[in-house]
């Protein structure tokens, strides 16, 4: 057949021009180090980095290869176009009455599916060994590019260039594929036949096409399963989700183009790795952690007090314990819970004067300094969580910071226990490692409302793509999963969500602090699973436990005359002791209130929690001292009324909050 001998021809006089050039390429051009990207240890660049992604694609391969790949080709499509065009023509005639006519339809079918044949047959072993030849110089590149001490890992390099390398000549191969067999591009096809041709041909291109992907994700495979980084294995998920999701040409909800979604079986590759390397931090180094005072896991609250000595601006020194006490209660009002979403915040801003880049914002993140007050599991799982957000799917998420979640509570406990056993450093008390759990149930609660602000937003981006034009077959799967499963710098929180959670931690904390408030308001028939159940609550309930156990604990100290003389009372009751556990009361609220305040402010952040524990304690101490009021003896001398010593114990503790 002319079309099938004219398509091995071709195919025969590429491959003999493709070594001719390999011939007479200057093996130094083949692995001259490429201009490298900064340094980017973190992923932090992915926010943007598509953007850039579809200009790099031109220089993927040489011009002399690309015009003997693709542009000798397309010569052969006024050759060839109008054979076709009669095989599609003739082919897609069911509809006569006569069984010949049917019969001859069939036939003709049958040539153009061999057509379609042999254009795979020839072109694939062309593209894939020219495909191998390139991602080995790159990897070679990335070497040499390292061991110079440039650019970023080798891995991160080589997934980068290939990726790009790959998308071009996909792309490429996707369009001379149409010009040649796109039943769209003949205009006297009728819609509903064209439309059934392209349903049918899209079906084999785009396995053909994922064949041709596969090669450099049978390359990749090995090297991402001895990568142990999870920030390398974070950004090769980001620039090959970058390189995915780069379509210039796509307007909102447009369905991406079949050869962007040829590349799933890459990204997939690159997702599974970072989910399994994740899978297993969360196994071994946050919930089988063992605190080691020699490494200084257990330098609490020395590290803390360290941190806040350094914070103090210069000027604090100079300003009146007025003004100092204006400032810092100023300075609380425009900060929420712990300050981790804070901390997002205020890096959107200081990130760039771009407001693109401003808009989506990246969650997890704390200052380092502030982040080692903080116990090491903890800060194993903020970073976990930084690398997995926007990059793997939301299910994957969700489950993973669920883990990591239940993993931390279980190892902070541990870890209180550790705290005051330890044998270095200032003595300890029970309540100490109370306040030390409690510290970090302050993080994680904003840990879970970060979490639950990315799955929000990915719930939001399903939504948004379920809108999109719909495709056929098994390639509306593939569709779905780049929109919501590939992971993409479109998925990480816009900055209005992020402004809308630091309002209602702050304004409402005691709804956040406790989440089973709201559950009834949610959607109980959505299946998406858009909150971080059960974990919140068992935060939220540990919480409420060491609040609870602070307060009795504290209060008990105060009250502790109150509670002698009530038990005494009956057998030894006198004006005199009355009047004298009066005044131990007074010596107990002068003495303890301020210890406790200052134990309070160093350890805990959210002056929400501030007013819990205050709360707890004086509401014990308002039943105690009710109970002694009224013991007074006829002869006792007048003590204050109940109200008036409830807000005196309060006013003690908020001089010393200063809230």
């Amino acid at each position: 057949m002319a079309v099938v001998r004219n398509l091995k021809s071709q195919s025969e006089h590429v491959a003999d021009r493709i070594k001719q050039l390999g011939s007479s390429r200057n093996p130094a051009d083949a692995n001259a180090p490429t201009a490298a990207p900064a340094p980017d240890s973190k992923g932090k660049a992915r926010e943007l980095s598509g953007s850039t992604a579809t200009g790099a694609d031109e220089s993927a391969l040489d011009e002399a290869t690309v015009n003997a790949l693709f542009g000798d080709a397309a010569q052969q499509v006024t050759k060839l176009r109008p054979l076709i065009f009669e095989l599609q023509k003739r082919a897609t005639n069911t509809t006569a009455s006569s069984t010949s006519a049917a019969s001859t339809a069939a036939e003709f079918e049958s040539l153009l599916q061999e057509c379609k044949s042999a254009w795979f047959q020839h072109r694939r072993p062309l593209l894939s060994r020219i495909l191998l030849q390139r991602i080995a110089e790159s990897e070679g590149q990335a070497s040499k590019v390292q061991s110079h001490g440039q650019g970023q890992h080798p891995l991160v390099e080589l997934a980068r260039a290939a990726t790009l390398l790959v998308r071009f000549v996909l792309q490429r191969e996707h369009d001379l594929y149409q010009q040649f067999f796109g039943a769209g591009a003949s205009a006297d096809l009728p819609y509903n036949l064209a439309s059934s041709q392209n349903s049918e041909s899209d079906a084999a291109l785009s396995a053909y096409l994922a064949e041709l992907a596969d090669t450099f994700t049978a390359r990749l495979r090995p090297k991402l399963s001895k990568e142990k980084d999870l920030s390398v294995l974070a950004q090769v998920s980001s620039v090959i989700a970058d390189a995915v999701h780069a379509s210039p040409a796509q307007s909102a909800g447009e369905a991406h183009p079949l050869w962007t979604r040829s590349l799933l079986s890459v990204l997939n590759e690159a997702q599974s790795r970072l989910v399994v390397r994740a899978q297993s931090i969360v196994s071994t180094d946050i919930a089988n952690f063992t605190a080691s005072e020699s490494d200084g896991d257990l330098e609490f609250p020395e590290r803390i007090r360290t941190y806040k000595a350094a914070s103090h601006g210069p000027g604090a020194e100079q300003l009146t314990p007025a003004a100092a006490v204006a400032v810092k209660a100023q300075h609380r009002r425009a900060k929420s819970g712990a300050g981790l979403l804070d901390a997002a915040l205020s890096a959107s801003h200081a990130a760039s004067s771009s407001k693109a880049q401003q808009e989506k914002v990246q969650l997890f993140t704390l200052p380092p300094a502030l982040l080692l007050t903080y116990y090491a599991p903890v800060g194993y799982a903020l970073e976990l969580l930084y690398h997995l957000q926007a990059l793997v799917p939301a299910s994957a998420f969700r489950r993973i910071a669920i883990a990591a979640v239940d993993a931390c509570l279980a190892s902070v406990s541990k870890g209180a226990t550790e705290l005051v056993k330890r044998k270095t450093g200032d003595s300890l008390e029970r309540e100490d490692a109370w306040l030390f759990e409690l510290r970090q149930l302050e993080i994680l609660r904003e840990v879970v409302v970060s979490a639950e602000l990315v799955l929000k937003q990915a719930h939001d981006q399903q939504t948004a793509a379920n809108g999109a034009p719909a495709t056929s077959g098994t390639d509306r799967g593939h569709d779905e999963a780049v929109h919501v499963g590939a992971g993409t710098s479109a998925s990480l929180v816009n900055l209005s969500s992020l402004v809308t959670a630091i309002n209602s931690l702050w304004t409402n904390t005691g709804r956040l602090l406790y989440p089973s408030a709201i559950t009834s308001t949610t959607d109980t028939d959505s299946k998406p699973q858009l909150d971080m159940q059960p974990s919140s609550s068992y935060v939220s309930s540990r919480l409420q436990v060491l609040i609870e156990q602070i307060g009795n604990h504290w209060s008990d100290s105060i009250i502790l005359p109150l509670r002698v003389y009530i038990d005494q009372s009956a057998a030894e009751a006198s004006a005199s002791k009355f009047a004298s556990t009066y005044q131990a009361l007074e010596t107990c609220i002068e003495s303890i209130v301020p210890e406790k305040a200052e134990k309070v402010m160093l350890w805990v952040e959210d002056a929400e929690v501030h007013r819990l524990i205050v709360g707890s304690v004086t509401d014990k101490v308002r039943k105690a001292y009710a109970r002694f009021v009224e013991m007074k003896p006829k002869d006792g001398a007048e003590v204050e009324e109940v109200g008036v010593m409830v807000e005196r114990v309060r006013g003690e503790w908020m001089k010393m909050l200063a809230v």
